[in-house]
C-alpha cells in the first residue's frame, strides 16, 4: 500500500512546488506588463458589478462611452453607490459578454472584492492560468504513463516557454489551454490496463468537466470534446456484448457530465434570456483572406472577405439577407440564421480547399512551430505506433491532432490553436516512451505485431481523404458554375444612379467590370480594394486573352464602405451594377469566375493536399 501511496504523493509534493513557482512567476509577469495585456478589459462590465453588488445584470450605469479608458474599464471613476441605484437593462450585449464568460467574468469580480479594485490585482487569476498551463505537461506525462521521476526529468523540455510567454499576452484566448491540455491528459488514464471501469468513469467524467470548465472561460475550450469521445471509442472492447454496455455507460457519463457541470456554470450567467449570436460570426470571419493566406492557401479567383474584420464579416451577413439583420451584438436573433446560411454557402464555393485547409493548416504549424516539422514524419510515427502493436494509442494521436487542426482551421492563427501548437514535444516523448515499452515488451516476452492494421490504416486513410477531396471538387466545382450563371442571369444597369433608381431600397449591389485583356499595354491587370483605410490589390489573370467579367461585393456602407476598382482603367471595357442583399446571391468581396473555374482540377487540391504532408 505504502508503494502505491509513494508516488501520488510525490506528484502532489511536485505539482504544489510547479504550481507555486509558475504562480509566481506568471503573477509578477502580469503585474509588470499589465498595460500590454489585451484580453477585451473594457467588457468585464458584469465583473464591475459582481464586485459592486454580486450581482453581474448589466445596469443604466455601465456606460462605455464615460467609463473606458486606454481599452480598459476605469476603475477610479466607478461608484458602486451610483451602480447600487441603476436600474438594470433588460438586454445588453456586455450581459451577453459575461454568459459567454461567465467563470472568468465571475473570478475577475470576487478577485477584486478580496484583492483590490485594480486591474494589476487580477495577477493571481492570470498567474494561476499561466502556472496550471505549465503544469499541466507535467501532468501529461504522468497520466500517459511515465514514472515520476521521468515526467519530472523530461517536462521542461516538454513545453515552448518562449512561446506560451509571447502569446500569455492574449489572455483571453490563452485562457482555455490549461483546461484543453489537463483534459487532454487524463484521457491518458484510458489506455492503462489496470483501470478499473469505475476508474474509468471518473476518468472520463472529470475530463469531461475540464473542458466544461473551460468553456467557461473561453467557448472553444469544447474543441477537445471529439478526442474525449474518440478515446472512449478506441479503449473500448465493442465485440462483446459487455463491451457494448460499458461503452453506453461511457457515453451516458460524458454527456451526463457536460450537461450537469454545464448548469453548474450555467448559475453564474447573468438573468438575461437572448444569448449573442457569436458563433456565425466567428465562422464567417474565418472566411477572410487573412486564414487563408495564414493557412498558406489562397482560392484562384475568388475572395470572401478581404481582410478580418467585425464590420465585413457582419456586412456579409446583413447582405445575404433580405432582411435588416442587426449585429451579433445586439442579439438579433437574424444573425444567427443569416449567418449559418452564408457559411453553408462559402463552404459549398470552397468544398475542396477547406478540406486542403486543414491538412496545410497543421503543415504550416509543423514547420513554424513544431521540433519534426514534416507532417509525414508525424504519419509515419503514429502509424509505427500502431505497427508495433499499440494501435489504440496511435490511433488516439491521430484524431486528437486531426480534429484540433480542422477546428484550429476555422480562424488559421497561432493564438486560436496555441493548445495544439505546444503539444508537439509532449506527443513526441509519449510516442517515444511507447515505442520503447514495445521493444522492451518484445525483449522479454514477444510482441504481437500489427503491421498489416498499419499498412492498411495508411492505405485507407489515403483513400479516403482522395476520396472527400473528389467529392468536395464537384461540389465546389457545381456550385461556383451555379454563382456565376445567377450572376450573368441578374438585371445589370449601366450607373449605379440607375441601379438605384430600380432597386431604390438596396444598400448592397454587384459591381461588374467587363475586362478586356487585349487592350492592357502593360500586359497585366490588378482588382483594388479599398476598405477599412487599407489599399488591397489582387493580381487578375490574363487567361486566354479573351474578355470576361469579374465581380464585386458593394456591401452596406453603414456597415462597411469600400471602393473597388479594375486597374490599369484602359483593360475596363464596360462597368455595371446588379442586385444584391435578396438571399438569392452569396455576397462575395470579388469573385473572377473564369479563373476560379478554370483553375479548378482534382490534381491540383490533390498537389496542394500531398505537399502538407512533405
Amino acid at each position: 500500500m505504502a508503494r502505491k501511496i509513494r508516488p501520488y504523493f510525490l506528484d502532489s509534493i511536485l505539482a504544489v512546488i510547479v504550481f507555486v513557482l509558475g504562480l509566481s512567476y506568471f503573477g509578477s509577469f502580469y503585474v509588470e506588463n499589465e498595460k500590454k495585456f489585451s484580453f477585451y478589459q473594457k467588457y468585464f462590465y458584469s465583473a464591475v458589478n459582481i464586485y459592486c453588488l454580486k450581482d453581474p445584470d448589466i445596469r443604466a450605469y455601465n456606460s462605455p462611452g464615460t467609463q473606458e479608458s486606454d481599452e480598459r474599464i476605469d476603475l477610479a471613476n466607478i461608484s458602486c453607490d451610483d451602480l447600487k441605484n441603476s436600474p438594470k437593462l433588460e438586454k445588453s450585449y456586455f450581459n451577453g459578454w459575461h454568459d459567454t464568460h461567465p467563470i472568468l467574468s465571475t473570478l475577475i469580480g470576487y478577485n477584486w472584492r478580496f484583492g483590490g479594485f485594480t486591474w494589476e490585482a487580477l495577477w493571481p487569476i492570470v498567474g494561476s492560468l499561466g502556472s496550471l498551463t505549465i503544469l499541466s505537461f507535467y501532468i501529461i506525462l504522468r497520466c500517459f504513463g511515465l514514472p515520476w521521476y521521468a515526467a519530472f526529468l523530461l517536462f521542461p523540455a516538454t513545453f515552448p516557454f518562449g512561446l506560451l510567454e509571447r502569446n500569455f499576452f492574449f489572455l483571453r484566448d490563452f485562457s482555455k489551454v490549461p483546461f484543453i491540455l489537463i483534459s487532454f491528459a487524463l484521457l491518458g488514464l484510458l489506455f492503462k490496463s489496470s483501470l478499473t471501469y469505475r476508474s474509468r468513469l471518473w476518468v472520463l467524467a472529470a475530463s469531461t468537466c475540464m473542458i466544461v470548465i473551460g468553456m467557461g472561460f473561453r467557448q472553444d475550450s469544447l474543441v477537445l470534446l471529439p478526442a474525449i469521445l474518440a478515446g472512449a471509442v478506441l479503449t473500448s472492447s465493442l465485440d462483446s456484448r459487455l463491451g457494448s454496455l460499458r461503452f453506453a455507460g461511457d457515453l451516458a457519463v460524458i454527456f451526463l457530465s457536460f450537461f450537469l457541470a454545464g448548469a453548474a456554470v450555467d448559475l453564474l450567467r447573468t438573468s438575461q434570456a437572448a444569448q449573442l449570436q457569436g458563433y456565425p460570426h466567428f465562422i464567417v470571419q474565418g472566411f477572410a483572406d487573412d486564414f487563408w493566406k495564414g493557412a498558406g492557401l489562397q482560392i484562384s479567383g475568388l475572395s470572401f472577405l478581404p481582410l478580418y474584420s467585425d464590420m465585413v464579416a457582419y456586412a456579409a451577413v446583413d447582405a445575404n439577407s433580405a432582411e435588416k439583420i442587426q449585429y451579433f451584438a445586439s442579439l438579433d436573433p437574424k444573425y444567427t440564421t443569416s449567418g449559418f446560411d452564408l457559411i453553408l454557402k462559402y463552404s459549398s464555393l470552397c468544398a475542396a480547399d477547406m478540406v486542403t485547409r486543414v491538412f496545410s493548416g497543421l503543415s504550416v504549424v509543423s514547420r513554424s512551430y513544431w521540433a519534426i516539422s514534416t507532417v509525414g514524419v508525424w504519419l509515419a510515427m503514429l502509424l509505427l505506433l500502431v505497427a508495433v502493436g499499440k494501435w489504440r494509442l496511435g490511433f488516439f494521436l491521430m484524431f486528437t491532432i486531426l480534429s484540433l487542426a480542422a477546428a484550429g482551421s476555422i480562424q488559421f492563427s497561432p493564438r486560436h490553436i496555441l493548445h495544439l501548437i505546444v503539444l508537439d514535444r509532449v506527443i513526441l516523448v509519449i510516442i517515444l516512451a511507447a515505442l520503447v515499452g514495445a521493444v522492451w515488451q518484445f525483449a522479454i516476452s514477444g510482441l504481437k505485431m500489427k503491421v498489416g492494421l498499419a499498412l492498411a490504416t495508411g492505405a485507407i486513410g489515403a483513400v479516403l481523404v482522395v476520396a472527400v477531396m473528389v467529392v468536395a471538387h464537384f461540389v465546389q466545382s457545381a456550385s461556383l458554375s451555379r454563382v456565376k450563371g445567377n450572376l450573368e442571369a441578374l438585371p445589370w444597369f449601366p450607373s449605379q444612379e440607375a441601379y438605384s433608381k430600380q432597386f431604390p431600397n438596396h444598400r448592397e449591389a454587384v459591381e461588374r467590370f467587363t475586362i478586356d485583356p487585349g487592350k492592357c499595354s502593360a500586359g497585366k491587370m490588378e482588382a483594388t480594394i479599398e476598405i477599412e483605410g487599407l489599399k488591397l490589390t489582387r493580381p487578375l489573370d490574363v487567361l486566354d486573352g479573351a474578355p470576361r467579367s469579374v465581380y464585386f461585393a458593394i456591401f452596406d456602407p453603414a456597415i462597411s464602405n469600400a471602393s473597388v476598382d479594375v486597374t490599369p482603367r484602359e483593360c475596363v471595357t464596360a462597368r455595371a451594377w446588379g442586385p444584391l442583399g435578396d438571399g438569392a446571391i452569396p455576397p462575395l468581396q470579388f469573385f473572377d469566375p473564369e479563373v476560379a473555374l478554370k483553375k479548378q482540377s482534382i490534381m491540383r487540391h490533390l498537389g496542394n493536399l500531398a505537399s502538407a504532408f512533405l
